[in-house]
């Protein structure tokens, strides 16, 4: 039994324990103009269908108590300096499960002033610390986050949060309806999958750093969880839909798990192996029509050292929702390192 609740205790620090510092902010406010050579296209300023149900004002910096599905919500907000009439994009941070918002921003900051062209929003939301397992059946079960059940017909906590901020910013800025995008880390790579499985309609692209998939039965086939059973329900992905993925994987050490619960897990310990995923998902994403740009590494479970996120910015800003990748035309910009591939 002692191993057993040391499992479910530890199962919840699957994935980064601890972002530490990375370079792949330190370039963010360089010039992020596109390179795709397409005409620009007039924002999508269609009003998205969320409200601000909490009347909260969205803050530069810290923003805590927002009460969303009975949950006390935090996170952090960088905000552009533009006027209330000027379209907007939003990116949505999500960091590794044990770590914090505040860290993930100093690791990966972003400038939303940086490029006049492609000005943005940048939030950065706290984890919960949900766990597999719980004594209390009134709390939800999740690493972290709410990423188990993730359809658009059941309640999730993530999914509520991304549309409250959304509705809230809307009573503020001008949102382009079609520039949502998505980054995330380990556990909060899975949010950011979720996410994009369930609104495809707004968001453009995503940046999944060793993340998952739970809407494919290869890779939540994969997942191996001894005796604590987890039911994943996500929505499908539709092949009519058009969307971008960069897609990060650090190799053969890529995983999450312990020797010591091979006793359960079999026959190394394994929980999860982020790089059996990744390929996985490079033939389940093209099967849905999604344009995707493979980057590996041998840095085992950590952000791709080489992708500077002024790289992922320039990626955000040349794709919208809805739309064929420019990218499928013209190939990867060469600020991309040269082992990324487009798929």
């Amino acid at each position: 039994m002692r191993v057993l609740k040391a499992l479910i205790i530890t199962l919840v620090f699957i994935g980064f324990t601890g972002c530490g510092g990375t370079d792949e902010g330190t370039d963010a406010t360089s010039g992020t103009s596109g390179v795709d050579g397409s005409e620009a296209v007039e924002p999508t300023t269609v009003p998205l269908p969320f409200t601000c149900s909490t009347g909260g004002i969205v803050a530069d910096g810290k923003n805590s108590g927002w009460m969303v599905q009975g949950q006390t919500r935090e996170f952090q907000a960088q905000l552009p300096a533009v006027s209330a009439g000027t379209p907007v994009s939003v990116i949505f941070m999500w960091h590794g499960v044990g770590d914090t918002a505040d860290n993930f921003r100093a690791a990966l900051p972003l400038s939303p002033n940086s490029d006049p062209e492609f000005p943005y929003i940048a939030i950065y939301p706290q984890g919960l610390k949900l766990m597999p397992v719980s004594m209390n059946p009134a709390l939800k079960a999740g690493m972290e986050w709410d990423i188990f059940a993730g359809s658009s017909g059941v309640d999730n906590l993530e999914a509520a949060l991304f549309e409250e901020v959304l509705g809230c910013l809307g009573q503020q800025y001008t949102i382009d309806s079609s520039r949502i995008y998505v980054a995330g880390f380990s556990g909060g790579a899975i949010v950011t999958n979720m996410l994009h499985s369930r609104y495809p309609e707004y968001i453009g692209a995503i940046y999944a750093m060793s993340g998952a998939w739970f809407n494919d039965a290869n890779q939540t086939g994969a997942v191996k969880t001894g005796p604590i059973r987890v039911n994943f329900d996500w929505e499908a992905l539709s092949p009519a839909d058009e969307g971008a993925v960069i897609l990060s994987h650090g190799g053969g050490n890529d995983w999450y798990g312990d020797a010591s619960y091979a006793a359960f897990i079999p026959p190394d310990g394994k929980i999860i192996d982020f790089e059996v995923s990744a390929q996985h998902a490079i033939g389940f994403l093209r099967d849905n029509n999604r344009t995707v740009i493979d980057c590996p590494h041998e840095n085992g479970h950590q952000p791709h050292p080489q992708v500077h996120f002024n790289t992922v910015l320039e990626f955000f800003k040349a794709h919208r929702a809805g739309e064929k990748s420019s990218y499928s035309a013209n190939g990867l910009p060469s600020s991309f390192p040269p082992a990324c591939q487009l798929r």
